[in-house]
């Protein structure tokens, strides 16, 4: 049966309101752009208040609405100025001066470990920096060091911090002192560090979701590169705790205490305990504890009787938390704890009364009727559970999207296959708790999290390999949330009924056109050289049809999201143009990730490929790389490849040792296209090609070396005449790529050029009268 449609309380308007307000101000910087923006909230939300006087018959409403904005204005304005006032104060003074007390786990970076830390002064709190330290230290240690503040108040990179509170960075030198928290504190952080000890997350993938699950350690999740598969599937937000986390498990316990028939009070209470536990477990994060208070808020109301109350509650607990610490508005994990605890408030009931329409039932005819009922009640529960799984991946979806740019389509299977692994993962974990001190027992406690944890993730991953799985969204978080608002305010006032055969058919639909969408991409790709951002490094895609080649592979995982973002579901061959990392270190990413039939490399580099990346190439290919030389043919559907360097052998650990390739197609339409890629190869390897007649003039440049100031001459750059060049670097790049020389160089030769850090993936395509541009930022 149809369930009621939920009343809105007018709190909530109050809350969003506050949170909006907050928002605009911090993101502007406290401006006079961003005051005028908050006169057109007050005004926004004064005829929201007309609407809720309407309909609430109250003045309060509009005065609570106007208040909310000028209040969280207010405490917005004086938490920037405070943040304003601990950058200053850490410029100013040396970092040996303080006292670092770490407040989150250390993830291993490029160069470092970094964490977030309580920066103390004689006692006293001065603000929040990210430490940088040669090795990991645990949450809660208390570090003195030489090191070197870097403020996060100028430039992009660090804006997304700044904006959280953190005023910047600081790199140890040299640690003077660490040491462990004393107090409760300290007990239990040595009593998480003992558990984690016991777990070794590392080990494997269901130790490390347990170590995820139960206390909040994500390191060994991402050692082990699980997320993708998570994020493919939208089951990041059981693997980690959080608002969701400790709602479905609230619910889970719920279900089963209903069965048991406990009170109320004291169901309320079981509930209570058993997430607070995984608070304390994860060491007392702000996230976690944010995230359970507001379980704690609708758990309470039931607890007095006042179930009507839940939301109204947990919105007082949210906006006391915005006005007191304002820049929790733009912690991500706050935004999907909110959407997480109001989306299973508001639209739990109605998903779980469209799950069991669609949910089996046995025959009463058939069975014992014990063993029915039995079965039937955890049909039941796990129908209620993948109901809640599944609302809380699509009240997330504008934060979620805005975070990994996915939407999962496989969702909705996926969360009805992983609840049981879950909920055995979360209980397994609490048992590895209880016996960590008995050795034999808690060794078969850690082989059956291994055993389930390695079905759970190869489940995961079988259904992360399917096509389409997951596709790539790219929109501006502002218009994310206003659809998102829309559509939930729709589903509130419409609140239609749900039929099982309007679910079955647009299942059905959706399903045909994933099959069109693969079927389009991967047999009838258009002809393109896509020169993808992925940060500073190269990753260049060429397909026509069926066929595809990637040169180089970037220095990370980000060459996946390039690939899905370009909609590729297999690679004829990947090719290295030299062994620099920023060019192979995506290698090993694209294993078990992506088919690949072979990876090539210049002749000699075979012998010079570290361990690491043999084995990935093995991996991958399943032999070993395969050597081309100079003047050799490769073919990518009707592109036509031939290697014009190196000439001889080369170890492939140089720039100068890089394959320059000079590519031409030609199609019945009149359309071509000539293009030289480069690789790191600079203007004496490009010189010595010209000299050779190798390459004339063509229509396409792929720059070589980022763009340095030694990629080009300007000689060569009229001899080569290319209508186009693109450059691959990243974003406040040390190094300064793409150097102005070049650019200079490159426009006066009547070149257009464009960089991957100002346009995103740039894509050339064959035409008739020259290339076509296609860029992924429309700014131009």
């Amino acid at each position: 049966m149809k369930p009621q449609r939920p009343a809105v309380p007018p709190l909530l308007y109050v809350l969003i309101a506050a949170l909006v307000s907050a928002r605009l101000l911090l993101e502007q910087g406290c401006s006079h752009q961003a005051l005028l923006g908050i006169g057109l909230v007050c005004l926004g939300g004064a005829c929201l208040g007309v609407v809720c006087f309407v309909r609430h018959g109250s003045v309060v409403v509009v005065a609570m609405i106007v208040a909310s904005i000028l209040a969280s204005s207010f405490a917005a304005y004086i938490a920037y100025q405070g943040l304003l006032h601990s950058d200053e104060s850490f410029t100013r003074t040396a970092p040996s001066r303080y006292e670092y007390v770490l407040t989150s786990d250390m993830q291993k970076g490029e160069s470092s470990w970094k964490g977030t830390a309580d920066v103390y002064q004689d006692g006293q709190l001065q603000g929040s920096v990210l430490l940088l330290t040669g090795r990991e230290y645990d949450v809660g240690t208390h570090i003195q060091c030489i090191g070197r503040y870097r403020s996060y108040k100028e430039g992009e990179a660090g804006r997304k911090s700044w904006l959280q509170g953190i005023a910047g960075s600081v790199r140890v030198v040299k640690v003077v002192k660490a040491f462990e928290s004393k107090g409760v504190r300290g007990e239990i952080y040595r009593l998480r560090k003992e558990i984690l000890k016991t777990l070794e997350p590392a080990q494997s993938a269901g130790r490390a979701l347990v170590a995820g699950c139960v206390c909040g350690y994500r390191e060994a999740y991402r050692e082990l590169k699980l997320q993708r598969p998570f994020m493919y599937c939208g089951l990041s937000h059981l693997v980690s705790v959080s608002g969701s986390h400790l709602a479905l498990l609230a619910l889970l316990l719920e279900l089963i205490l209903k069965r048991l028939f406990m009170r109320p009070l004291a169901r309320n209470a079981v509930k209570l305990c058993a997430t607070g536990c995984f608070v304390v477990l994860c060491g007392f994060p702000v996230s976690a504890l944010r995230a359970w208070l507001l379980v704690v808020a609708s758990c309470g109301s039931e607890a007095v009787g006042r179930r009507k109350n839940s939301l109204t509650s947990s919105c007082v607990i949210a906006l006391v938390m915005v006005l007191l610490h304002p820049q929790t508005c733009e912690s991500v994990s706050f935004l999907l704890s909110l959407c997480s605890v109001f989306g299973l408030m508001l639209y739990g009931s109605y998903i779980r009364y469209g799950v069991r329409l669609v949910t089996p039932r046995l025959p009463l005819s058939s069975g014992p009727a014990g063993f029915r009922k039995a079965c039937n009640t955890l049909l039941k529960i796990e129908g209620d559970t993948i109901a809640a799984s599944l609302t809380a991946q699509l009240v997330t979806l504008p934060v979620s999207i805005a975070v990994f740019g996915q939407f999962s389509l496989i969702a909705p299977l996926a969360n009805a296959l992983a609840v049981s692994f879950f909920s055995a993962l979360v209980v397994l974990g609490f048992l590895v708790c209880a016996t960590m001190k008995i050795p034999g027992v808690c060794a078969v406690v850690l082989g059956c999290i291994d055993i389930i944890g390695a079905a759970f993730y190869f489940i995961v991953q079988a259904l992360a390999h399917i096509p389409v799985a997951s596709v790539a969204v790219e929109a501006p978080s502002s218009l994310l949330w206003a659809v998102s608002c829309i559509v939930s305010a729709l589903v509130l006032v419409w609140w239609p009924s749900i039929r099982p055969r309007v679910i079955l058919v647009g299942t059905v639909c959706v399903v045909l056109s994933c099959a069109c969408y693969f079927v389009r991409w991967r047999y009838f790709a258009p002809a393109r050289i896509c020169v993808m951002d992925i940060g500073q490094g190269d990753a260049i895609l060429v397909t026509d049809g069926a066929s595809s080649m990637l040169i180089d592979t970037s220095p990370d995982e980000a060459v996946l999201d390039a690939l899905q973002r370009q909609h590729v579901f297999h690679i004829d061959s990947v090719l290295l143009t030299h062994l620099d990392m920023d060019h192979v270190g995506g290698v090993d990413d694209l294993v078990g990730q992506i088919p690949c039939e072979e990876v090539i490399v210049a002749h000699g580099v075979n012998a010079h490929e570290q361990k690491w990346l043999k084995t990935a190439i093995m991996q991958l290919t399943g032999k070993a790389s395969r050597e081309v030389v100079y003047k050799e043919k490769l073919s990518v559907g009707r592109f036509h490849m031939n290697v014009i360097s190196p000439v001889g052998e080369v170890t492939g650990n140089e720039n100068t040792d890089s394959i320059e390739m000079l590519a031409s197609y030609h199609d019945s339409a009149g359309n071509s296209l000539n293009a030289l890629f480069t690789g790191d190869a600079e203007e004496d390897r490009t010189g010595e090609a010209l000299r050779r007649g190798d390459v004339g003039d063509i229509d396409f440049l792929k720059v070589g070396h980022h763009g340095s100031a030694r990629s080009i001459t300007s000689a060569q750059a009229h001899v080569l005449k290319p209508e186009v060049a693109v450059a691959s670097a990243g974003k406040n790049n040390k190094f300064g790529h793409p150097k102005p020389q070049c650019v200079a160089t490159l426009e006066e030769s009547g070149s257009a050029f464009y960089c991957t850090k100002d346009d995103g993936d740039v894509t050339v395509g064959p035409g008739r009268d020259g290339p076509r541009v296609r860029t992924q930022h429309k700014h131009r």
